[in-house]
């Protein structure tokens, strides 16, 4: 399918159509123009929140790790839109790092999404602290930074 138009307005590319969801009041349903196999398509699309799902958890790392310094939080679609993520990226993201921490000195960034931390999947707040709570030596860790991949190893 090709989207032509949303709520009665062309919408003749990305920015458009977002900008036209964006605008519309959810809870109702809108009309989607679509090309579909050469013919044009009137749909109705239902419109619904965002899910914040996981919570996003919101936590400032306190403890002796390499993660001091540092605010993490859980992703969700809504939350994703609130802080310019793209909406399916899930995890744990860094959202603030505080100067001269353990986090900043190991080059932590906001935005920077946790993907492994000692060889685990970051997949929440509470997994990530879990893993600092109970790991002991080196900190392999892998991140992602405006859609690349990172990784670093933090020695004890």
């Amino acid at each position: 399918d090709v989207i032509l138009g949303l709520g009665g307005n062309e919408v003749p590319d990305y920015q458009s159509l977002r900008y036209r969801l964006a605008t519309e009041r959810p809870g109702g349903t809108t009309e989607l123009e679509v090309l579909r196999d050469g013919r044009f398509v009137s749909l109705q699309m239902p419109l619904e929140v965002a899910p914040e799902v996981p919570p996003r958890d919101i936590t400032r790392v306190s403890d002796r790790s390499p993660f001091s310094g540092a605010t993490l939080a859980n992703l969700s679609p809504a939350f994703n839109a609130e802080i310019g993520l793209p909406p399916n990226m899930t995890g744990v993201v860094i959202l603030e790092v505080v100067r001269n921490s353990a986090a900043a000195r190991v080059g932590f960034r906001s935005q920077d999404i946790l993907l492994e931390v000692a060889d685990q999947r970051a997949a929440t707040v509470d997994a990530v602290l879990e893993i600092i709570r109970y790991h002991t030596g080196d900190w392999p860790i892998l991140i992602e930074r405006e859609g690349e991949r990172r990784a670093t190893v933090v020695e004890r």
